[in-house]
């Protein structure tokens, strides 16, 4: 039976609650180290980036990428793309980077295509989102893996970042063995109280397999079951389409650590994957 898995946020997923659904730490995310990124690129990429006037800048600069850990110390010899990310970290002075690796016709790096680097800015300690996401995992709610680096600018040092695990294709391969469904990221009003939702693409952002053909109809259905179905029949029709108890055992997660920017509270920033 296919059913929706809200992640960390959301998920439609057919696994057993006892089986662990996240990987273990690999070569890239060592929890327990400090891994050190290098970026060499053109100094007016470096300017722009720096530049309050482009702190929403989408655009890409090539870069050359270089990362080290204890396992590991790969100099990629190809150009990785890296631009700003996130929303209100832009207007600090610590930006947020994001590092495509197949933006200049590279591979994947250990099966990555993309790297979130997060200052984690309104966070001084920078140990409330790693030790959200230990519990999240320790707790068998799917979530992503971190790890600190240190990020390197044409040797200069730009400060501690978090690294977070990318939720995309490679991300469900890891956990489901497959890329096959659809994953949806959900934008702030995103409340699911309403079937015509489903063709909304900017509440509703496709994360996956975009070359295929989705009418988004397994999306509606499970809305239109959440929200119309009598109260009588609704834990079994509900149980048909959607990881109830998976998506229970991360809502009391989400309440132990009062996380407001998710689905629980705020209707913002949640994945939905339809397995």
């Amino acid at each position: 039976m296919r059913k929706y898995f809200l992640i960390l946020n959301l998920f439609w997923v057919i696994q057993v609650i006892a089986q662990p659904i996240n990987p273990a730490d690999d070569v890239v995310y060592q929890s327990d180290e400090v891994a050190s990124i290098y970026l060499t690129l053109s100094a007016e990429a470096k300017a722009h980036f720096l530049n309050p006037s482009n702190q929403f800048s989408e655009q890409y600069f090539p870069a050359q990428f270089r990362f080290v850990n204890s396992l590991t110390d790969q100099t990629l010899n190809y150009q990785v793309g890296v631009r700003l990310r996130g929303n209100t970290s832009r207007e600090h002075e610590k930006k947020s980077y994001k590092i495509d690796f197949r933006e200049y016709g590279g591979s994947s790096f250990y099966t990555y295509k993309k790297f979130n680097l997060k200052p984690d800015v309104n966070d001084p300690s920078l140990m409330r989102e790693p030790m959200t996401y230990f519990l999240y995992r320790e707790m068998n709610v799917l979530a992503p893996r971190t790890h600190y680096t240190k990020l390197y600018m044409n040797g200069e040092y730009m400060g501690l970042y978090i690294n977070v695990e990318s939720i995309d294709d490679e991300f469900i391969d890891l956990r489901f063995g497959h890329e096959d469904g659809f994953l949806y990221k959900a934008s702030y009003g995103a409340d699911l109280g309403n079937a015509n939702q489903a063709n909304n693409t900017s509440l509703f952002e496709s994360q996956m397999n975009d070359n295929l053909p989705d009418d988004r109809s397994q999306l509606r259905n499970f809305i239109n079951v959440l929200n119309n179905t009598p109260i009588n029949d609704l834990k079994t029709e509900l149980e048909k389409v959607f990881e109830v108890d998976r998506f229970l055992r991360q809502y009391a997660v989400e309440a132990l650590l009062g996380h407001w920017d998710a689905y629980a509270y705020n209707k913002n920033n949640f994945y939905l994957y339809y397995n």
